[in-house]
């Protein structure tokens, strides 16, 4: 399992990831998030070298997840919405520019990871695992807050002509393996 980490950041005019994309710049990521993306190059580099001796193997470019296990008190902003409307209390939303994400729920995530290990082979491929319907963060804490009936308070919004945006193309998955989610960010 790899991460989409490895793109680095998702340029402006892309809106979707895709595997054969060349790597972004991850130099200018904070400390943590380098390190786990320079990490996590490095491991596809040597599952790769696996290939190349004759064994069956498989890359798995994940992305973001809900599920009932997911953390609810790290990093992970679903689980912490989540979390804050199970205990009642206001969503906060610390993000004061526009961030997108997707989510794909655990047990479709557990689906395609059997898949892509039911088709490793030597030439090693390489998949995005995850959903590509996008949210806004702002709107994702809006609908947690309404299924809670809690509200939602956010920082100002500055005009950064920057967005954060971490989308996947799963059409590979789709097109190869027939792979598709089966359950939405609703469900």
């Amino acid at each position: 399992c790899s991460s989409g980490a490895v793109y680095g950041y998702q340029p402006q005019n892309l809106k979707f990831l895709k595997e054969d994309d060349t790597f972004g710049d991850i130099s200018k990521l904070d400390d943590v998030k380098k390190s786990y993306a320079y990490a996590k190059r490095d491991s596809e580099l040597a599952i790769q070298e696996l290939g190349k001796k004759n064994l069956n193997v498989v890359i798995a470019r994940c992305f973001s997840f809900v599920g009932r296990y997911l953390p609810r008190d790290q990093h992970f902003a679903i689980g912490n919405f989540i979390a804050n409307g199970i205990n009642g209390k206001d969503i906060h939303v610390k993000a004061d520019k526009l961030v997108y994400r997707s989510y794909m729920y655990a047990d479709d995530l557990v689906e395609w990871l059997l898949t892509l290990a039911d088709n490793s082979n030597n030439k090693c491929p390489i998949y995005n695992v995850a959903s590509d319907k996008e949210i806004e963060i702002k709107e994702l804490a809006n609908i947690i807050s309404q299924i809670f009936n809690v509200r939602v308070q956010s920082v100002k919004f500055n005009n950064y002509p920057i967005v954060d945006r971490y989308i996947p193309s799963i059409e590979k998955a789709k097109k190869e393996l027939g792979l598709n989610n089966k359950y939405e960010l609703q469900d």
